[in-house]
């Protein structure tokens, strides 16, 4: 098939390594990432926590193209789509781009860390023309810590349940088993029992891990450690648990087993609060402002989350990374 992985960063660069056996991939990148890959190729490190398995080198060739502008690849037609961008990168304008390049059947992986249009229509059936059609998406979470290295190197640190898939709509069901059966190859890639309560445990796990290292300061390891940290996860997860279970969507994963799956990867900084580190805007505002329009839409509301976000933007002195 014709993949086009739309954003080059970890997670989009090891979905590369892990379908790049029979296919026809196409990267989407930037800046000094984009320039080593193409003059280079792109290396692959696959550790369990400290521990390296597998280191491999991916050359650019007929089979996996780079390019660093959407002008480059607004002729092709794509069979699949995985959108591998940050939730604050996922706008209108990059919706419509894509709608250009694909076909009547081809199969959208939307990001998973914050509800998309799709997920708003399965659950409360607000229908949205600005997003895709619900046919086309396979819904997909990314459970694994993964980070660039450096330009044109990225490590994937640990890998717990891999990525989950399942087609939204049965139409997709091919493209969603076919594209199961080419991960697994290289990664774990387990059935999702239901497409909008994974979405939502992606959601609010991200989101409550992310929050408490943001304000804490905190590495994994540091939160495993930490019974406070670890407290305010949990009641943050279970605000929203309580509401998405009012809805009549159940839930298939304990917020225990949730957090202690997170908390396996010891060598790993939730990405918002190693954004932060790094002087890089952080993008907890967008994913709280998808989580207010939920809240909204349910007639709910969220104040002991609410607490802990004001909290935050009271800590945060430097309002630029916001």
């Amino acid at each position: 098939m014709k993949i086009l992985i739309y954003g080059a960063g970890a997670i989009g660069c090891h979905l590369a390594y892990c379908l790049n056996d029979n296919n026809h991939i196409t990267l989407l990148a930037r800046g000094q990432h984009y320039r080593e890959i193409k003059k280079n190729g792109l290396i692959v490190k696959i550790y369990n926590n400290k521990k390296l398995l597998k280191k491999k080198k991916l050359l650019i060739n007929e089979n996996l193209k780079i390019f660093d502008d959407f002008i480059k690849i607004k002729n092709i037609k794509y069979d699949v789509v995985f959108i591998t961008v940050k939730i604050k990168d996922y706008n209108s304008i990059l919706i419509n781009n894509i709608k250009k390049i694909i076909k009547p059947n081809s199969a959208i992986i939307t990001p998973c860390t914050g509800f998309s249009n799709w997920w708003f229509e399965k659950i409360f059936n607000k229908k949205n023309k600005k997003g895709f059609n619900i046919k086309n998406v396979i819904a997909m979470t990314m459970w694994l810590s993964s980070k660039i290295e450096k330009p044109g190197s990225i490590c994937v640190k640990h890998i717990q349940r891999g990525y989950p898939m399942k087609e939204v709509n049965i139409s997709s069901k091919n493209k969603t088993d076919f594209l199961r059966k080419n991960i697994k190859k290289h990664c774990k890639s387990p059935i999702i029992k239901n497409a909008e309560s994974e979405i939502y445990i992606k959601t609010i796990n991200a989101f409550a891990f992310n929050l408490v290292a943001l304000i804490t300061g905190f590495t994994n390891k540091e939160l495993k450690k930490d019974a406070d940290s670890i407290e305010k996860i949990k009641k943050t997860m279970n605000e929203f648990d309580l509401i998405i279970k009012s809805l009549g969507i159940k839930i298939y994963q304990s917020i225990d087993s949730r957090v202690e799956q997170t908390l396996m990867s010891n060598e790993h900084t939730m990405s918002m609060l190693n954004d932060l580190n790094n002087r890089r805007k952080i993008e907890i505002k967008y994913l709280w402002k998808n989580l207010e329009i939920f809240l909204k839409l349910s007639n709910r509301k969220a104040p002991f989350t609410n607490s802990l976000y004001n909290l935050l933007l009271k800590k945060i002195k430097n309002k630029n990374v916001l």
